[in-house]
Parts: structure tokens; sequence; C-alpha cells
């Protein structure tokens, strides 16, 4: 049995990540969730719960998004910028290539990092943001037990 005052809510995410993700989805993937869902492989609930702000843009997403969609993981983080950035070029092995395909390879490499660094950044903004509402939840857990304890 829940004592009361106990939270019993999960934590929500970044409420305008989520935003930002819902109004790509509809301008990009599809304004159907379900057919957004199967087109990225992922389930109409799952897609759901990220536009509520129940669950976070994780990784996986994250990756499709930019793979399929050429996402700018900054407007989605921070609102600044394009919706979308530039193609990042694929990149094929590096023996026997010359200067300007290694020059070439490198600059995609560099785009790649430039995309990783922003997916850390959304995985940091979740954390944050997770972090904050546990201390929170920890502060009223505390705050109950000593008024349980009066």
């Amino acid at each position: 049995m829940r004592a009361q005052g106990v939270l019993t809510k999960e934590p929500k995410f970044d409420k305008d990540i989520a935003n930002r993700f819902g109004l790509f989805r509809k301008k990009f993937i599809s304004t159907n969730q379900t057919e957004a869902a199967k087109e990225l492989g992922f389930t109409q609930g799952w897609l759901s719960q990220i536009e509520s702000a129940k669950r976070s843009v994780d990784f996986k997403l994250t990756k499709v998004l930019i793979e399929k969609y050429n996402l700018n993981t900054e407007w989605l983080t921070t609102g600044t910028g394009t919706w979308t950035s530039a193609p990042i070029k694929a990149q094929g092995g590096l023996l026997g290539k010359s200067i300007k395909e290694l020059t070439q390879a490198i600059e995609t490499l560099e785009g790649k990092l430039a995309t990783l660094e922003r997916t850390v950044l959304i995985s940091q903004a979740n954390e944050t943001f997770f972090i904050n509402r546990m201390e929170k939840f920890i502060e009223q857990q505390q705050k109950f037990i000593a008024d349980q304890q009066k």
C-alpha cells in the first residue's frame, strides 16, 4: 500500500524538445503518428510518449532522424538554427585514397563528430532534467517522512 503524499507519477522529460520533435515529425515524416512510427521503425505508443514528454528522444531515434531526415540536433535541443542540416557524406575505406578524398573523409568525420556532440547534449539535457525531478521527489519524500514522524 502506498503512503499518502508519495509521488507515483514518472518524471516528465523536456517538453520543448518533445514539442519540436512533434513538429519535425509532422513536417518531414507524417502528420499521422501511426504512419510515422512505422516509417521510423518504432511503435505509435512509443512516439506518443516522446511527444507527450513521458519519454526522452533517445540516441537510437536521434540517429534515425539524422540519417533519414537530416535532422539538425541543435534545433531539436535548443530551438535555434534550421530544422535540418547539411547532409553528412558517407565514408569509405581510406587505403589508396587521394589527398582530396582523405580531406573529404576528414570533413565527413568532423560532421559525424558534431552530430554525436549534439546527440550527447540531448542526453545531458534529459539527464539534468531527470536529476532535478528526482531531487524534488527526494525532498518531498523527506518532508513526508518528517511530517509522519511528528
